[in-house]
């Protein structure tokens, strides 16, 4: 009894905070595009998106949400367990890549060759679109 009580309580906790900074989420992007139109992208890139803030707040979205998916008692139907999945691992393809990827632009266009610049160099990918 002691350990289902336990897990009640963990579940409601877990349940308040996913909540909770999915609203901050909303509210902080919110804010962050009304900033965006006032000073540029590029500042709020670096000191909204970026931030180490940012990236917590998802983090314990997504942690206290899975939590609270598992410990949550019920059957729940494939579409709503599916989506739920694929939001995790959405969440955590986001975090592999902030972590190990690399800064860069790619095009795709009419009006230029296609390709990507990592390192600042751009490097062509060696075929053109045209118009149907």
């Amino acid at each position: 009894m002691e350990s289902y009580l336990r897990n009640r309580k963990i579940d409601k906790i877990c349940k308040c905070l996913s909540f909770g900074t999915i609203a901050l989420l909303i509210v902080y992007m919110a804010v962050l595009t009304v900033l965006e139109k006032v000073s540029g992208t590029a500042a709020v890139m670096d000191f909204g998106y970026r931030s180490a803030v940012f990236i917590a707040l998802w983090a314990v979205a997504a942690v206290s949400g899975l939590i609270h998916y598992f410990i949550s008692a019920g059957h729940r139907a494939y579409a709503v367990s599916g989506i739920h999945i694929a939001f995790a691992f959405i969440l955590a393809g986001a975090l592999v890549t902030h972590l190990t990827g690399r800064q860069g632009s790619c095009t795709s266009g009419p009006e230029k060759s296609p390709g990507c610049s990592l390192t600042g160099i751009w490097r062509s990918a060696g075929f053109r679109f045209r118009s149907v």
